[in-house]
């Protein structure tokens, strides 16, 4: 079974929609298990934590600058 993708492609004239047609497949990943699910949860946590303490200040600015008399 062959697919064909649609993608916009530039040539002299302009741009034009081009059909190609790809002759390979690429395998879709297995799935993790729990035990990743739990290790990405977590690294999630961490990096939305950092990213929280990282921005703080800058809001605190912000909300100081906005209630200014």
């Amino acid at each position: 079974m062959q697919q064909t993708f649609l993608h916009l492609a530039y040539h002299g004239t302009g741009l034009e929609l081009v059909s190609q047609a790809y002759p390979f497949f690429v395998q879709a990943p297995a799935e993790k298990g729990k035990s990743f699910f739990l290790v990405d949860f977590l690294v999630g946590g961490v990096s939305a934590a950092v990213s929280k303490t990282a921005a703080a200040p800058i809001e605190r600015v912000k909300l100081l600058i906005q209630n200014q008399d």
